[in-house]
C-alpha cells in the first residue's frame, strides 16, 4: 500500500471517531441537565471558541475533499510515438497484464496492480499463489512483460516489476 494511502486512511479514521464523539456528546447532553446547563455558560462567556472549532473544521473538510481528489485521480503514462505526445490509462496496462498472468496461471487468483511513479516509470506490482519454476520464471519475467509493453503499447521504458507470493 503506498504511503498516500496509509496517511488518508488513517484521516479518514480520525474524521470517523470525531463524527462518533460528537454524536456522544450530543446523546450525553440530552440525558443530564448539569452537562447542558455548562454547554450553555460556556456558549455565553466564550462565543469565539465557536469561531476557532468552525475554522478547524471547515479546514478539515477542505484537507479531506483534497484528498479524496488525489485518491481517485487515474494515474497516465506519457509515451513518445512518432513525434506524438500520448497518455494510457494505468487500467489498460493492468488488463493486459492480468490478460497474461491469466494464461500463465489460469488455475490461480492473480493480483496485479499498476502505477507510475513520480519519474513517470511504470510500476507493476503482481501478487500470486505459486510459482512452480521459480527461478526460469524470475529470469524471463522481464524479457516477456517488456516485450507484451512493446507489442501492444510501444513501452521501451524500463519498469519496475515487484512479485509477491500470496502465502
Amino acid at each position: 500500500m503506498r504511503t498516500i494511502n496509509v496517511l488518508l486512511s488513517a484521516l479518514h479514521l480520525i474524521i470517523a471517531l470525531f463524527t462518533g464523539a460528537l454524536g456522544a456528546f450530543f446523546v450525553m447532553l440530552y440525558f443530564s441537565p448539569k452537562l447542558i446547563y455548562f454547554f450553555i455558560d460556556t456558549i455565553t462567556e466564550e462565543p469565539q471558541i465557536f469561531l476557532k472549532i468552525g475554522f478547524y473544521i471547515s479546514l478539515v473538510t477542505i484537507s479531506l475533499f483534497i484528498c479524496f481528489y488525489y485518491m481517485h485521480k487515474s494515474q497516465y503514462l506519457k509515451l513518445s510515438m512518432k513525434k506524438n505526445k500520448t497518455s494510457i490509462n494505468t487500467k489498460l496496462i493492468q488488463k493486459l497484464l492480468e490478460k497474461y498472468f491469466q494464461k500463465i496461471y489460469p488455475k490461480n487468483k492473480n493480483k496485479l496492480k499498476v502505477s507510475v511513479d513520480e519519474n513517470e516509470k511504470l510500476e507493476i506490482i503482481a501478487t500470486v499463489d505459486t510459482l512452480e519454476n521459480q527461478d526460469s520464471f524470475l529470469l524471463n519475467i522481464e524479457e516477456k512483460i517488456g516485450q507484451l509493453l512493446i507489442d501492444h503499447l510501444d513501452y521501451q521504458k524500463d519498469f519496475i516489476f515487484t512479485l509477491k507470493l500470496r502465502k
